[in-house]
């Protein structure tokens, strides 16, 4: 993750769209195949078990999760 700590306060920024600090700015880099979920998801768990935040890092992963489900469930479908 960055030095910002963005991640620590996803929970709250995590709808606005516009800025460097909203959002994860991660989607184009997950829907192309050039990063994987897991290892997004490996280092938001290492940034919790290292920082906290778990509020905002629990939320994060959620997100994730809800972005393959709903991409698998369109494959599918």
């Amino acid at each position: 993750m960055n030095e910002s700590h963005s991640i620590g306060h996803y929970a709250d920024t995590r709808n606005g769209l516009m800025g460097a600090e909203y959002s994860s700015k991660l989607s184009p880099w997950l829907a192309n195949g050039s990063l994987s979920v897991r290892e997004v998801y490996w280092a938001a768990t290492e940034y919790m078990d290292q920082f906290g935040s778990y509020k905002s890092v629990e939320k994060f992963i959620d997100e994730l999760w809800w972005r393959e489900f709903c991409r698998y469930w369109c494959v599918r479908h």
